[in-house]
């Protein structure tokens, strides 16, 4: 269903050339429907050698919409989008800087893609959706070094689009404030359970030093700032095991492992006169005459 109209893209070009802060946002209609994100892991992993998919769904309200306008969004230049679904009339996609599908040639200078979907023929009196699958693209700075790094890089949160507007057709101008936008947060390991949460939603993950995710609990030995002081594993010192010259002292915890303390071997016999308790029992010099 998707393909190149050529109004739907003199319209896309404009609202990237105007962008959201040119419009007086407050004299429009809110946008009459909602974004949300249906697949695709938040928080994402930093430094990831492949892409990694999102998937999210624009939603028109029933009896809220005006079939005569077309929806635009844009998706920043981290990201390709590499497929449009919409339950009625016709989606298409190109690249900021002029380029249509096919014509991407942008190794090192990336550019945002924007998503025209066109509502001619839809239904009003229905909900409507359009289906938009992204992936992360690579990183242009380390592209030019031959390093294969997809988007996210660095801790904070990855904004996967804009928000989504109405754009009357016949003049390219918006007929709704922006829709809310869509973002992740990152984390340096996606595999790590309790390191990728962003339970405040501000893109931050515990993992990327965001205390305010975290749910204090008892410190334990295991890798993690369990009580979210901003330390990991603190609070365990050396412990001490035995007695006499089998005393041996071991660090409690040690990369995330707690440690046990075993005794060392001491000697069947006390040896008289060195002032040791040579055989492990809480006495030194035991039956030499003088025991201490």
């Amino acid at each position: 269903m998707t393909r190149k109209i050529s109004r739907m893209i003199a319209a896309g070009f404009f609202f990237l050339s105007t962008g959201f802060g040119s419009t007086a946002w407050a004299q429009l209609a809110p946008f009459p429907g909602s974004k949300a994100l249906v697949y695709g892991p938040d928080p994402v992993g930093i430094g990831k050698s492949v892409p990694t998919e999102f998937t999210f769904k624009i939603t028109l309200n029933a009896n809220n919409f005006d079939a005569t306008n077309t929806v635009i969004d844009v998706v920043p230049a981290e990201f390709n989008v590499v497929d449009l679904d919409p339950n009625c009339g016709m989606a298409d996609y190109f690249e900021g800087k002029g380029r249509g599908r096919g014509e991407r040639d942008l190794t090192f200078k990336l550019a945002p893609d924007i998503i025209v979907w066109d509502l001619e023929g839809c239904d009003s009196t229905r909900a409507q959706t359009l289906t938009v699958v992204i992936k992360t693209d690579l990183n242009p700075g380390h592209a030019k070094r031959g390093i294969d790094y997809y988007e996210p890089t660095s801790c904070g949160p990855l904004f996967l689009n804009d928000g989504a507007v109405l754009m009357r057709r016949e003049s390219d101008e918006a007929s709704t404030e922006p829709s809310n936008a869509l973002m992740v947060a990152s984390c340096p390991d996606q595999d790590d359970l309790e390191g990728c949460v962003d339970t405040d939603q501000d893109g931050f993950s515990v993992a990327c030093g965001d205390n305010e995710d975290c749910q204090p609990t008892q410190e334990v030995c295991d890798g993690f700032d369990n009580d979210c002081d901003g330390e990991v594993d603190n609070g365990f010192g050396p412990v001490s095991c035995g007695l006499g010259v089998c005393m041996v002292t071991v660090d409690a915890c040690v990369d995330g492992q707690p440690q046990e303390c075993v005794p060392g071997l001491g000697s069947f016999f006390e040896e008289c006169g060195d002032g040791l308790d040579n055989n492990c029992n809480g006495t030194i010099d035991e039956g030499c005459g003088d025991p201490q």
